[in-house]
């Protein structure tokens, strides 16, 4: 039963390697995938490219697909599983702050280092944004605590909260993204064909 890492428990050496290699190889399918650009990263805000948003529904719906099934089969213990507690106040105010930089910079955490990693300038002005946003909030940590914990609903889930079983959600989730598949498709062809006039 997984995850390996409750299980197995590996040397700390081991863990950092395998961790190393694991958002290596993140990292390089960032960057194939185009995800270095900002253009491609902002694309989705101005609807003129949903590569991004059909990266993200995939990996949600193959994620939960893959993670329920093992789970339902008795492969996967899903109580080993991390789940974030939920802060639903602190972290709707993070995900503004998170959507406003993103707009502001075409980048998030992730794609920012691979574009480092890539040679980009402007997105080593992010990573040190982003760092000295950590160091500024670890600092003052004592002044934004209650924020943080603003919204405590512990580990709860979407099942959880409607009362249904999981893949009910799966499949409404599912169902989200094949209507944004089939959108982004409308949208792309109408730009496609506005293009050649």
């Amino acid at each position: 039963m997984g995850p390996l890492f409750k299980i197995s428990h590996p040397s700390h050496a081991v863990y950092i390697i395998v961790t190393i290699i694991i958002g290596m190889m993140f990292g390089a399918v960032l960057e194939r995938a185009g995800f270095i650009s900002t253009k491609k990263l902002t694309g989705v805000f101005y609807f003129d490219d949903f590569a991004v948003l059909k990266v993200m529904f995939t990996a949600i719906v193959v994620a939960s697909v893959g993670l329920y099934f093992l789970s339902d089969v008795g492969l996967i213990d899903i109580g080993r599983v991390y789940f974030s507690k939920t802060f639903w106040i602190s972290q709707l105010v993070g995900g503004l702050l998170f959507g406003v930089g993103f707009m502001l910079t075409g980048y998030c955490p992730g794609t920012s280092v691979v574009s480092l990693a890539s040679g980009s300038i402007d997105a080593l002005f992010v990573v040190l944004g982003m760092l000295s946003g950590m160091w500024v909030f670890g600092g003052l940590f004592s002044i934004f605590k209650s924020l943080y914990y603003a919204g405590k609903l512990g580990r709860i889930t979407l099942p959880e909260v409607f009362g249904v079983n999981h893949w009910v959600v799966i499949i409404i989730v599912a169902i989200m993204a094949a209507g944004m598949f089939y959108g982004a498709e409308l949208r792309e062809k109408y730009l496609r064909e506005k293009d050649k006039l």
